[in-house]
């Protein structure tokens, strides 16, 4: 019998989520998100750059992130 799998899923992690006092924390939480469900649950990371209207400087920002797909 096989064996049952876990529902797949999909996360968008973006840079300006990780910016937090002043220090840019990418690296470690995509880090920390990759660990915690573990390389045998990864099925595909992809990086993305997108736009956005900084709300202080009311200028276009052109950024990055990363979607993951995993298994649960």
């Amino acid at each position: 019998m096989a064996e049952k799998q876990g529902k797949m899923r999909l996360i968008t992690l973006k840079h300006t989520q990780f910016i937090e006092m002043g220090k840019d924390l990418f690296d470690q939480r995509v880090t920390e998100f990759l660990q915690r469900i573990g390389e045998e649950n990864i099925i595909s990371v992809h990086p993305i750059s997108y736009q956005h209207i900084d709300m202080t400087t009311r200028e276009t920002v052109i950024d990055y992130g990363v979607v993951v797909v995993y298994r649960e």
